[in-house]
């Protein structure tokens, strides 16, 4: 079992490495890129890929809020350039399809922050 355990954590271990490697150079790609509307903000909040790496999940921030429809159809527009460059600078197997998706997490967190900005200070 300490074999089993042992290669588990080395897949856990090897999915984070690949899901770091793509949140880098698509964060690359998406500077380099792409031409946003002034003012707006792109993050990469995390990345999930399959285990056979054949698709992979990036999750997104897009600010201000008000462009965040116009900015995400934009990217989902370029979505095949944005892939083909990623595929250009990166070392894999194989190369997955990449679909993007609005981080729902950091919305949630940011609306919990603004609630909690409005509540008086506890004594």
């Amino acid at each position: 079992t300490d074999k089993a355990i042992f290669e588990i954590d080395s897949m856990k271990n090897r999915m984070d490495q690949v899901n770091e490697l793509l949140r880098r150079e698509m964060a690359r790609v998406l500077e380099a890129e792409m031409d946003l509307p002034l003012g707006t903000l792109v993050t990469i909040d995390h990345v999930l890929t399959s285990r056979d790496l054949k698709h992979a999940k990036i999750f997104l921030t897009i600010l201000p809020l008000d462009k965040e429809q116009e900015v995400f159809m934009l990217l989902r527009k370029n979505i095949r350039d944005l892939q083909y460059e990623l595929h250009q600078n990166i070392n894999l197997r194989v190369s997955p399809k990449i679909f993007f998706v609005i981080d729902e997490a950091q919305k949630r967190a940011r609306h919990i922050e603004k609630i909690m900005d409005t509540m008086p200070p506890l004594e």
